[in-house]
C-alpha cells in the first residue's frame, strides 16, 4: 500500500467519505451534487467539462465502492510492482479519460443508429480498474492468478476475455452505455500501452 496505490485508494476513499458526509448534512442537495459530478453526456456538451475527471470519484453505493476499491488496491499494487507510480497514475488516468470518452460517443450516436440508450450518470472507477486489467492481460497475460473464493487458477489473460466477454454481452441488455463505457476505458489502455 504504497504509492499509486495508497494515492489512487485514498483518493476515492476521501472523496466516498465527504459524499457520504454531504448526504447527511444536505440530503436533497447531495443528489444534484451527484448529478454534476457524475458524467452526464449532455451536461458534458453543454458546459460541465469537469465532469470526465469528477465521474470516477464518485460512489453512491457501499458495496459498490468497497468492491471498486478492492479490485483498484489489488490491481494498482499489483502494476506498482512493474512499474513506477507515475506510470500507474497514467495508465489509470487515461483508461478515466477513455471510459467517459466512449460514453459521450455513444451518446451521440445512438439516435443515428437507430437504438436508444438509458442516458444515467455515470460514477466510480470502473474503467480505471478495467483499464488496469487489459494491462496485465496484456503484459503480463501468463501470470495464475486465484479465483475467489474458489482454489482454482486462471491466466490473467484469460480473466481479461472473460470480463470483456461480460462488458460486450452487457451491450445487448438496457446498459449499453455502461457496458460501452467500460470497452471505451480498456480502448484507452490498449492505445496507453502501444
Amino acid at each position: 500500500f504504497r504509492g499509486a496505490t495508497r494515492r489512487l485508494v485514498l483518493w476515492n476513499l476521501v472523496a466516498y467519505f465527504l459524499l457520504l458526509l454531504a448526504q447527511t448534512v444536505f440530503p436533497l442537495r447531495t443528489m444534484g451534487a451527484i448529478f454534476s459530478l457524475g458524467f452526464l453526456p449532455d451536461a458534458f456538451l453543454h458546459g460541465s467539462i469537469w465532469q470526465p475527471l469528477t465521474y470516477s470519484l464518485i460512489h453512491p453505493s457501499l458495496m459498490g465502492t468497497l468492491f471498486e476499491l478492492l479490485s483498484l488496491w489489488f490491481l494498482t499494487g499489483f502494476l506498482e510492482n512493474f512499474h513506477n507510480a507515475s506510470w500507474v497514475i497514467s495508465l489509470y488516468a487515461v483508461s478515466v479519460l477513455g471510459t467517459a470518452a466512449a460514453a459521450l460517443v455513444i451518446y451521440i450516436l445512438a439516435p443515428t443508429l437507430g437504438f436508444s440508450v438509458a442516458v444515467m450518470p455515470l460514477t466510480g472507477c470502473f474503467g480505471g480498474i478495467f483499464g488496469m486489467l487489459i494491462a496485465i492481460g496484456v503484459l503480463y497475460g501468463d501470470m495464475q492468478f486465484m479465483l475467489f473464493p474458489l482454489p482454482i487458477g486462471i491466466k490473467a489473460r484469460y480473466l481479461v476475455a472473460i470480463y470483456a466477454l461480460i462488458a460486450i454481452a452487457t451491450l445487448f441488455s438496457a446498459e449499453k452505455m455502461y457496458a460501452f463505457s467500460q470497452l471505451g476505458g480498456a480502448l484507452a489502455a490498449l492505445v496507453f500501452l502501444r
